[in-house]
């Protein structure tokens, strides 16, 4: 039976990380909200923010300390939700910045159309979002299960015959760094992920896309 809490259970490295972080560079509040919290919890909230004020030799205000927390949570949260409910997880709008599309592939489909033949076929893509794709990277399946390389797209060729886009590719970069799926299900990895080059560069796995 799967637990109510969202995190426990899971691995909590980034919180360590973000913890870490914190203590050696304390962030300001970046903008303020108002919403109720339990006395008992603010008693908390301010003696945790005195300590990592004294460890860190800076201020650290109840309101860094709720921002902080709450960015740890929601990647928390989104990490175990892509998980458990890939299906529940809503593709990206057309109107949100990205440059680079991530497509499944098999290990013969990345050997030998991906490195061999410079393409990518044949593939559906809404026609918004035909001139923003600038790269192409290709998530193989098992055995492999990562992200290895992505290349830049030479050009994007629109099928009548399939109703469907062929890429031609130039200029392909092995990772140094492959990208695993990590914890989530492969699902996730079954349709096109838009996101960006950047994002992708500084991954260390799928959830980080």
């Amino acid at each position: 039976m799967k637990s109510n809490n969202i995190i426990s259970g899971e691995k909590l490295q980034y919180m360590n990380q973000k913890l870490e972080k914190v203590l050696k560079n304390p962030s300001s509040g970046k903008k303020q909200i108002a919403f109720n919290v339990h006395p008992n919890l603010i008693n908390d909230m301010d003696e945790l923010a005195i300590t990592i004020s004294k460890i860190s030799g800076k201020p650290y205000t109840r309101n860094s300390l709720v921002e902080d927390a709450v960015e740890i949570y929601i990647k928390e949260a989104r990490s175990y939700i892509q998980k458990h409910y890939p299906n529940e997880v809503e593709s990206k709008s057309p109107q949100e910045h990205f440059d680079l599309v991530i497509y499944p592939a098999t290990e013969e489909g990345y050997h030998e159309v991906f490195l061999a033949e410079k393409e990518w076929y044949y593939v559906r893509i809404q026609k918004e979002k035909v001139n923003k794709i600038k790269y192409i990277a290709l998530y193989v399946k098992k055995p492999i299960g990562c992200i290895l390389a992505y290349a830049k797209v030479k050009n994007i060729t629109y099928i009548e015959y399939y109703k469907k886009y062929i890429l031609q590719l130039e200029n392909i970069q092995f990772l140094k760094n492959p990208v695993k799926i990590g914890e989530l299900s492969s699902a996730v990895a079954r349709s096109p992920k838009y996101t960006t080059l950047e994002k992708l560069l500084n991954a260390h796995t799928y959830a980080d896309l």
